[in-house]
């Protein structure tokens, strides 16, 4: 081939290339939009502008599932492209441009004039009917069932069980209505990346945080709000109890209620309040909570505390004085007569407290061992 001809098939085939690209249609992603139809999913053309009859033939093609939330969402070029990947067009002809998409679900109720210029009507006085709402939550489902299922759903219940180190017994679980066909979403389709935000005190409710994977494709990135309650034992008072009266196990009877973990926290169990005193009057029925209890003090200020000095296989005695009130397992502060320097000792009965020089650091052995001679 000579070297004109073949300068003249480079020309045409640039001339061709040329002319492709200058008719080669568009779709271009939208930075944001807001869909104009409640209850339908989000389609090519309600998030991209369409350029060419090719592009425009794609608009009803659905990219993403209808909203379950009145949330934002994003919708990244990926997803876009794997929505389209499967139909039969020439994509040499089409160029996609954008790079995500924030989408926000329509406005379901009709936008009012305002108050001023709304027409007004005076009824008679009567009692107005109430409106029965829709419920925001699901009732409660055991863990039991839900860790079977095959979707969203069952992973999610995995997750809460791993986090709050609970058996399936032991859990049951509400969920948000706005989430209901999120949860659906099938494992077999699906990837689901999970963490979790912890729980709010005001709500009990856990947000877990939801990445959806398709192949090695991130499609979009959600929460959910779930309400977790546990089977556990509280102390029930079987009579009313009088402030620093010493709670004995007639006093309380176990019952088996399903609290939020935050509840959990707050009650006492029976076995933590038998041998306690109230720090209050409390009244009979009432839930025992850990704040009404509090260890009997068997030590008080200025009383004369034997204490046993712990020297490796020996225990050396003293005397010291007691600087405040305290219960068994408490830490207090003694000092010895005539001494200016204190010490501190854990209570281990009435009138008695132990030191143990292998717990404590290189000062308060060196004090130790000096009261723990004194005492021989």
């Amino acid at each position: 081939m000579t070297a004109p001809r073949l300068l003249l098939l480079i020309c045409l085939a640039l001339m061709i290339t040329i002319s492709t690209l200058a008719g080669a249609e568009t779709i271009q992603l939208k930075r944001s939009v807001r869909l104009k139809q409640p209850d339908q999913p989000v389609r090519l053309g309600d998030i991209a502008v369409l350029d060419g009859e090719i592009s425009k033939s794609l608009a009803e093609t659905v990219i993403a599932p209808k909203p379950t939330s009145d949330r934002a969402f994003e919708i990244p070029l990926a997803t876009v492209r794997v929505s389209l990947r499967n139909l039969k067009v020439n994509w040499a002809l089409i160029n996609i441009s954008g790079s995500k998409v924030i989408v926000r679900p329509a406005i379901a109720a009709v936008s009012q004039p305002p108050l001023a210029m709304q027409a007004m009507t005076i009824e008679p006085l009567v009692e107005p009917l109430t409106k029965i709402a829709s419920p925001k939550e699901t009732p409660f489902i055991d863990a039991t069932s839900l860790v079977l299922e095959p979707t969203l759903r069952g992973f999610v219940t995995i997750h809460i069980l791993e986090q709050l180190n609970s058996d399936a017994t032991d859990l049951r679980l509400a969920f948000s209505n706005n989430d209901k066909e999120q949860l659906s979403l099938a494992a077999s389709s699906y990837r689901f990346e999970l963490t979790s935000s912890g729980l709010t005190k005001r709500s009990d409710r856990m947000q877990i945080n939801v990445v959806l994977w398709q192949n090695d494709t991130k499609l979009s990135k959600h929460s959910i709000l779930v309400k977790p309650q546990l089977k556990t034992t509280v102390a029930v008072l079987q009579r009313g109890i009088a402030r620093n009266e010493t709670i004995r196990q007639r006093d309380v009877q176990p019952v088996t209620k399903w609290l939020s973990p935050t509840a959990i926290q707050e009650n006492a169990h029976p076995d933590y309040a038998l041998g306690r005193v109230a720090t209050s009057d409390l009244r009979k029925g009432d839930l025992l909570h850990a704040t009404d209890v509090r260890r009997k003090n068997v030590v008080k200020r200025g009383d004369m505390i034997t204490v046993n000095c712990l020297v490796g296989g020996h225990v050396l005695r003293c005397q010291a004085k007691a600087q405040e009130d305290g219960a068994v397992g408490q830490m207090i502060e003694l000092k010895k007569l005539g001494e200016k320097q204190s010490f501190i000792a854990v209570i281990s009965g009435a009138g008695e407290c132990v030191l143990d020089f292998s717990r404590t650091n290189n000062t308060q052995t060196n004090t130790s061992t000096t009261l723990a001679t004194d005492g021989i």
